[in-house]
């Protein structure tokens, strides 16, 4: 006669079997789907997230994994469109919008500004003072004919017709999807931002490919290159008609007004 402790012991292997069997077709990169179906996931790389950020993705907390570099990685997605945000408190949110295909693996570069960055007014007694203004004074904007390149030699931004323009300069067959549309119509170069104020400065935002740094009018603004969909455009610094220089990758001098000011990015 069957006791309840058999009958308990055969629940017990049957979970453990089925708990095996789904975390193998996670790893071998398979979900169960609808209807039970096996179904090829994706995953998206999240090359920089803040500590204490919080990561969601269609507004569930994903805890994933948080590699030593600052990276973060949300394995086993199943295709589909999804809206991914990151928050961190008294900071900008960032948030983008994703068509995730079978086996795709989206690479990002989430950026949150605070919403109070520390700037410092550099005295003019300081021996930075003057070096500093001259350096912003001579930084010309890049045009057409002389254009700034990222450095990893990949991308160039310029300025044209108060337009920033950024290009492509890799190999065609490795083009990133920020330079395609919603259509899937795609082009060596595209527009990054157009606004009505004048665009005074531009730059790679910390050295990253996809991010810029850009004066217009009256504010410093990080913008994100891919416009699709949600484009991310977060304010830096508000003063009177800033215009700006970044030194050694993180530090930036901003000349507003005649007085010069400094901020760590």
């Amino acid at each position: 006669m069957e006791t309840f402790g058999n009958k308990w012991g055969l629940a017990v292997v049957i979970l453990l079997i089925a708990t095996g069997t789904v975390w193998l077709f996670g790893a071998s990169g398979f979900r169960i789907g609808e209807g039970f179906l096996l179904v090829r996931t994706g995953s998206v790389e999240l090359q920089y997230v803040l500590p204490e950020a919080v990561v969601f993705l269609n507004d569930e907390e994903r805890r994933g994994k948080k590699n030593l570099d600052g990276s973060f990685s949300i394995k086993n997605i199943e295709p589909g469109t999804y809206t991914i945000m990151v928050a961190k408190e008294d900071h900008w949110p960032w948030i983008k919008k994703i068509n995730l295909s079978e086996q795709q693996v989206l690479v990002l570069h989430p950026f949150t500004i605070s919403k109070s960055p520390k700037v410092t007014k550099v005295s003019e007694d300081d021996e930075l003072y003057l070096t500093s203004i001259s350096s912003i004074k001579l930084e010309l904007l890049p045009t057409m004919q002389s254009k700034k390149t990222s450095i990893d030699g990949l991308t160039a931004i310029w300025l044209e017709d108060n337009a920033v323009m950024i290009e492509w300069l890799g190999d065609l067959e490795d083009l990133p999807s920020i330079f395609c549309s919603t259509s899937n119509t795609c082009d060596q170069q595209i527009i990054v931002y157009s606004g009505t104020d004048t665009v005074s400065s531009i730059d790679f935002y910390l050295n990253q490919t996809d991010v810029l740094l850009i004066a217009s009018g009256n504010k410093l603004i990080v913008v994100d290159v891919d416009s699709k969909n949600v484009q991310n455009i977060q304010p830096l610094y508000e003063g009177t008609e800033p215009v700006f220089k970044v030194m050694e990758g993180e530090t930036l001098y901003i000349l507003d007004a005649g007085e010069l000011y400094v901020m760590t990015l």
